[in-house]
């Protein structure tokens, strides 16, 4: 399903920040770290990967500010489509550090090749 911006946001920048990894094999507490500059809105939080291995793979990434999560529940990731996000808490506030985390599992060295993760942000 694909996000649609509210009426409300036609005038605002919206801001996509894609992020690539070329492979996953662990746990990662925040594999990515940025302060926004500036107040905004969630829009949409989707991750996808190109393929797994291991036995019975599972990945879960987390979209956090500080210590909570703003998804209502970490998405996990599938190799044959691109998942999105349900938001929780869509408002973050100026100079908010938001961090993605990596929750990996299964048996036999775990790894998702090709991990992409889309946040978009409406600027306030």
């Amino acid at each position: 399903m694909a996000t649609r911006l509210p009426p409300a946001t036609a005038g605002s920048p919206v801001i996509v920040l894609p992020y690539h990894f070329a492979s996953v094999t662990a746990d990662a507490t925040a594999a990515v770290k940025i302060k926004l500059p500036f107040e905004a809105d969630i829009a949409g939080f989707s991750v996808a990967a190109r393929a797994s291995s291991g036995t019975s793979p599972t990945l879960d990434i987390n979209l956090k500010a500080g210590v909570s999560s703003l998804l209502t529940a970490p998405v996990s990731v599938s190799t044959s489509t691109v998942t999105e996000a349900a938001i929780a808490t869509k408002r973050v506030a100026d100079e908010t550090i938001l961090t993605i985390d990596f929750d990996i599992g299964g048996t036999s060295t775990p790894t998702f090749l090709d991990v992409d993760i889309l946040l978009t942000l409406v600027r306030i």
